[in-house]
């Protein structure tokens, strides 16, 4: 290609990170830098490279991208927070990852839920379900993902929710269907954990 623009460099980044050239996506962003280049980096690819950074572990690089982001003024762009959640979660730094998502200007149920995961997986379960129970008094609906994560975090703690947990025996398709006393339904696809009991019982 004699000219090649922003689409063609992220299809070839991303070319890359799909085939697990993790290392070669990395290389490509910084072929973009250079003046011979002739192209800048946009917010789709710190999105496809943030992902490669967190499949790699790549913490410097993915500081580089959040500075990056952050210099261009892509902040504000939910997908990038996700990733930026996920990418500090992965590399274990769970307080780079809270303050990502402290910042971001509205929280939907992704970015709550990335959050709680972040948080379980480096054993801080107990904070993970606070956080669950903050995220619906601040009205955000749960999700199929939010209750696999906060359901898993409690399963691997030991721990019983400090609030009521119904399980409720449904014979539509032979599942169990599991409401929590807020009213939010559990998918079906969430983990069945049925030991799960209200601990004043």
């Amino acid at each position: 290609m004699s000219q090649k623009d922003n689409v063609a460099w992220n299809v070839l980044i991303s070319c890359y990170a799909r085939n697990n050239r993790t290392r070669d996506a990395l290389v490509v962003f910084d072929m973009m830098e250079s003046e011979q280049c002739g192209s800048q980096q946009d917010d789709v690819t710190c999105f496809i490279v943030l992902q490669a950074c967190a499949n790699l572990g790549a913490l410097e690089f993915g500081e580089r991208v959040h500075n990056y982001i952050h210099e261009h003024e892509f902040g504000n762009a939910m997908n990038l927070c996700y990733f930026l959640i996920a990418m500090y979660s992965r590399c274990g730094c769970v307080d780079k990852a809270y303050q990502v998502f402290k910042g971001m200007p509205s929280k939907d149920v992704v970015s709550w839920s990335a959050m709680m995961s972040g948080i379980a997986s480096h054993g801080h379960r107990e904070e993970a379900i606070e956080a669950f129970w903050e995220m619906q008094s601040m009205g955000v609906a749960p999700d199929d993902q939010t209750f696999t994560g906060v359901l898993s975090a409690c399963s691997h703690s030991g721990l019983v929710f400090s609030r009521p947990i119904q399980m409720l025996q449904a014979e539509t398709n032979g599942d169990i269907l599991i409401k929590s006393e807020s009213g939010w339904p559990i998918p079906p696809s969430a983990p069945r954990i049925a030991t799960l009991k209200d601990d004043s019982n």
